[in-house]
């Protein structure tokens, strides 16, 4: 954990170097950070290994032919692209992932969050968990949450056939993607957030948990039928829900978050609320089915741009202050938290790099 710690921090600090304007490349210096702690890294993660067994495997064929193989849940983009780094190993495909990742990363960032809290929005990517950690362990998934930040300028410009192309790519390496088509038709519903609208999300978000087991029999039948390789995550059952400190806090963040964004004019705004709203919207299904917690993964980073924006809507500085210390003080305890789990702890706790590594592959 000291690893990540001292990393995170770095990475912020320069970050806020340049949100007070004391050091105008301090971004691409916090980016840097990010791109050298997820480039540099070995055995990381729940999944690095097994990953790393697998790029192995598919180079082992002189011959490379795509039907003299399976991979029982590797899909055929993560197949092809192990393949081309075959000549240049392993370590090279993550470098190269990290600096796909933190270049599109900075872009959205500087596009689409206000200077003064760039620091902020380093801070929610690094030291929330389900960001840059397990990300960073889901190798196939981050490169389809990769190719939705770069798909929502397409998303914004309404470009439908771009937004659309991206996204099938993007299920080439993780499936699970493809839910992300529909939400194309966003840019075209250009109603704006409204004080109702926290009645409606509030509804919203009961409803899942009181009709729980419904909704979970609904969902297991769509996924056996067409993701069948994810049925795994609801073979294990429905979970039970046990709201606690987070939950309400979860609640009360995004509902605030609602309040300060109603009657915003900008249509780039709006489209970026409603995928918040989304997330939100998920959080209840994700207590009774692990696997929606996945597909939240792809909205998670669109936060980074969507509370500053909403803190940039909060004219009394009391409530603003409090409002980011809270969010603050929460990813604080999920990030400490995170490392103290039995799922993740071993995988996490200790960062290593390369250069420890028995040999580069």
């Amino acid at each position: 954990m000291i690893g990540t710690l001292v990393f995170n921090i770095i990475a912020v600090f320069f970050a806020w170097l340049e949100s007070k304007g004391l050091y105008k490349h301090g971004l691409k210096v916090s980016f840097f950070t990010v791109f050298c702690f997820l480039a540099l890294r070995y055995d990381f993660g729940n999944d690095y290994m097994a990953y790393l067994e697998k790029f192995e495997f598919i180079n082992s064929f002189s011959n490379f032919n795509i039907d003299e193989f399976k991979i029982k849940g590797t899909e055929l983009g993560w197949i092809y692209l192990n393949w081309i780094f075959g000549p240049t190993g392993f370590f090279s495909l993550v470098a190269t992932l990290a600096a796909l990742n933190t270049f599109i990363l900075y872009k959205f960032v500087k596009k689409y969050v206000p200077s003064i809290f760039y620091w902020f929005a380093i801070f929610l990517y690094t030291f929330q968990p389900d960001s840059m950690l397990i990300l960073s362990s889901s190798m196939r998934q981050s490169i389809g949450v990769m190719l939705f930040l770069f798909a929502i300028d397409f998303l914004l410009e309404k470009k439908f056939l771009k937004y659309s192309l991206t996204i099938i790519l993007a299920s080439l390496f993780h499936t699970s993607a493809i839910v992300l088509l529909p939400l194309v038709f966003l840019s075209y519903f250009n109603w704006k957030v409204k004080f109702s609208h926290i009645f409606i999300v509030l509804s919203l978000f009961i409803i899942p948990i009181i009709y729980r087991f419904n909704l979970f029999y609904q969902i297991n039948i769509f996924i056996s039928q067409y993701f069948d390789f994810y049925s795994v995550y609801t073979n294990e059952g429905i979970r039970e829900i046990s709201p606690g400190l987070g939950f309400a806090l979860n609640i009360l963040i995004y509902m605030i978050f609602i309040y300060y964004a109603r009657n915003d004019s900008s249509n780039t705004h709006n489209t970026l609320y409603k995928i918040a709203i989304i997330s939100l919207l998920l959080i209840p299904i994700s207590f009774t089915i692990s696997l929606i917690t996945r597909i939240n993964f792809y909205f998670l980073p669109v936060m980074m741009a969507v509370f500053p924006i909403a803190f940039n809507r909060i004219k009394e500085q009391y409530i603003k202050t409090a409002y980011i210390s809270v969010i603050i003080l929460f990813t604080l305890y999920q990030f400490f938290m995170f490392f103290q789990s039995d799922v993740w702890k071993d995988a996490f706790g200790e960062y290593n790099t390369i250069f420890s590594a028995p040999y580069f592959i």
